[in-house]
């Protein structure tokens, strides 16, 4: 069972956790930016999900035009 020991908000600090031997980290593929010391993996079984939503400013959800773009993002998904 993995055990956290360490937090970071940003990707640079996360992996530099890591090329310091702090640990291991999940990392998205559009943070998984070359950097000496850290060694990058594919999973290939048992992919992790990760789960996003739309942020829409409150009550613009309506709009033709933002209701268009939702409707495409949840059909892309």
């Amino acid at each position: 069972r993995p055990y956290q020991g360490h937090a970071a908000a940003g990707w640079p600090a996360i992996l530099a956790m890591v090329e310091a031997g702090m640990g291991v980290a999940l990392v998205p593929r559009m943070a998984a930016v070359p950097r000496d010391g850290v060694v990058m993996r594919e999973l290939h079984a048992d992919r992790p999900v990760r789960h996003v939503v739309a942020a829409v400013r409150k009550g613009a959800e309506d709009a033709p035009a933002v209701a268009t773009v939702l409707t495409a993002l949840r059909a892309a998904a």
